[in-house]
């Protein structure tokens, strides 16, 4: 009897040896799983930073284009039928805009509610009110106190 008990502590013991080696490497797995991605995740976000970083330049070089095919700055620019394209399709989805913003001041008006150019107003003069006196400008996409890092990083209202 005494040797099947001594059978059986030392099955267990090995037992209990095994698992805790199985463990061990399951940790160690777990542990440099969790590492590496913490790691890709890290230089994700950095990419996702940068292609943010890109489309704000990119965006920013489309309104100087913009501006100076408008302005006829620069003749080659007005005579770029692609470029000329852009600029209709840009002219036509702001008509859009604003047949859909006077849409949504007639529902306001309808409504007895401020149209958004008196919302806007009134956030302006909120802002100065609290001393905050930078200028505000409704169509910029930025908020009183954005620095140029942060202005194109809220969503649209």
């Amino acid at each position: 009897m005494t040797k099947l008990w001594d059978d059986v502590k030392k099955s267990l013991k090995d037992f209990s040896s095994a698992a805790m080696e199985k463990a061990e490497e399951f940790g160690k797995v777990a542990s440099d799983k969790a590492e590496e991605l913490t790691k890709v995740g890290k230089i994700n976000w950095e990419i996702k930073q940068l292609k943010r970083t890109r489309e704000k330049h990119l965006q920013e070089l489309g309104q100087m284009v913009y501006d100076a095919a408008e302005s006829n700055a620069i003749p080659e620019l007005a005579d770029n039928d692609e470029i000329t394209e852009r600029i209709r399709e840009i002219k036509s989805v702001n008509a859009e805009i604003k047949i859909k913003q006077d849409r949504i001041d007639a529902i306001h008006a309808e409504f007895g509610m401020p149209s958004e150019e008196v919302m806007q107003k009134a956030e302006s003069e909120a802002a100065e009110a609290e001393g905050n006196f930078e200028k505000y400008d409704p169509t910029d996409s930025a908020e009183p106190g954005d620095t140029d890092e942060t202005a194109g990083d809220k969503p649209e209202k």
